[in-house]
């Protein structure tokens, strides 16, 4: 995909003033996370605002010209921006642009009047509904769906697919629960989809040669379908919607790899509010999805406000189940939905490191506190 969006960008100085205003404000968000100094982080977003203006200027001036005003390459950048957006979570600039899009799919007669890459590029408006947490606004064509090479095989049968023998024990204790019988019929099935897209992904990471045009589809489909459900309850044993909420976290934290982006603040907000209510239904009854779920919310709320929610919930649950080694962490982790991610190594032991001084600490003022009072 990002090939063919280069290639559109070559000819279209709109589309690819867009892509250089993504790529700078990514380049920002990596040093500020990985501590590079603050004055090389200053050139950087100095050079992401820039790009974004000199975008903006190159879009208002194809909006003033009828002809290109409705062309489809504007389409494209209109969606690129509102991905964009989405993603650094300008909310104002992002809502402007939506509208736009809207606007555009609409005086272009439809989705299905699109290229696929373009509709594909409009379908990451499920950023959006992240964002949010809301359903995504554009609904899946069907047209669209049916050009997804291997959709069929994937999403829409039980065939076998080839799993490496280190993932064969992938989603075991999801599957195998009493919890998972008695969730919602629709959320089973996203936990199915899931794994079978988690297996395809790691086939394709060990296997660059088996990589299709349409891969990044597949996990739009998915995270669309999960983003268009919604579970909400006051019931403390009903725990559909924490769930729905952490696999929209694990297709972005570990198949996107979007934890350094805003945007995700909100979706790890979303994801501990609705933890609130069945919290002690987990804790007592499911430690170990808890366990699971704290440390996907742990790892995505890295540098952000609600992350100490989790760290201190993540170093109750680490102590309850006497997981004093990151080994026998990784391997709960991989019998629920979890993979070894290269990229996301720093991420973990950070996460890791915490959860032990910090509960080191506590143990410390906890040994304190009793022995004054034997005093």
């Amino acid at each position: 995909m990002s090939v063919w969006w280069w290639q559109k960008a070559i000819t279209q100085p709109a589309l690819l003033q867009a892509l250089l205003f993504l790529t700078a404000g990514h380049q920002a968000t990596l040093e500020s996370s990985n501590g590079v100094s603050s004055l090389v982080i200053k050139k950087s977003m100095r050079d992401s605002l820039h790009l974004r203006g000199d975008t903006l200027k190159m879009l208002n001036n194809i909006m003033q010209d009828p002809l290109t005003a409705v062309a489809e390459s504007t389409t494209l950048v209109v969606a690129s921006l509102v991905a964009i957006e989405a993603v650094d979570a300008n909310i104002e600039a992002h809502d402007a642009h939506m509208k736009g899009l809207q606007r555009l799919v609409q005086l272009m007669g439809g989705l299905d009047n699109l290229d696929h890459m373009t509709q594909s590029k409009i379908y990451h408006d499920v950023k959006s509904a992240a964002l949010y947490n809301t359903r995504p606004i554009f609904p899946i064509s069907t047209r669209w769906r049916s050009e997804i090479i291997q959709d069929f095989r994937l999403l829409l049968t039980r065939d076998e697919i080839d799993t490496p023998k280190d993932l064969a024990s992938l989603g075991v204790t999801i599957f195998s629960s009493s919890w998972y019988t008695t969730l919602d019929r629709t959320l089973k099935i996203f936990f199915q989809v899931i794994q079978r897209l988690i297996i395809y992904y790691e086939h394709a990471q060990r296997n660059p040669a088996s990589v299709m045009p349409t891969d990044n589809d597949l996990f739009l489909v998915a995270e669309h379908q999960i983003l268009s459900a919604c579970f909400e309850t006051t019931d403390p044993t009903d725990i559909n919607e924490p769930l729905r909420l952490t696999l929209v976290i694990y297709l972005n934290l570990r198949v996107w790899h979007f934890q350094s982006f805003p945007f995700m603040q909100y979706v790890v907000e979303s994801l501990r509010q609705s933890l609130e209510v069945p919290y002690q239904h987990l804790q007592n009854e499911t430690p170990e999805l808890l366990f699971w779920i704290l440390v996907l919310g742990g790892l995505a709320s890295q540098g952000y406000k609600c992350h100490r929610w989790y760290l201190t919930r993540l170093i109750e649950m680490t102590e309850r189940l006497g997981l004093s080694e990151w080994q026998a962490a990784r391997a709960v982790l991989g019998r629920y939905f979890y993979t070894d991610q290269p990229s996301e190594k720093r991420a973990e032991e950070d996460l890791w490191n915490e959860v032990h001084l910090k509960g080191t600490c506590k143990l410390l003022l906890e040994g304190q506190r009793s022995g004054a009072l034997g005093h």
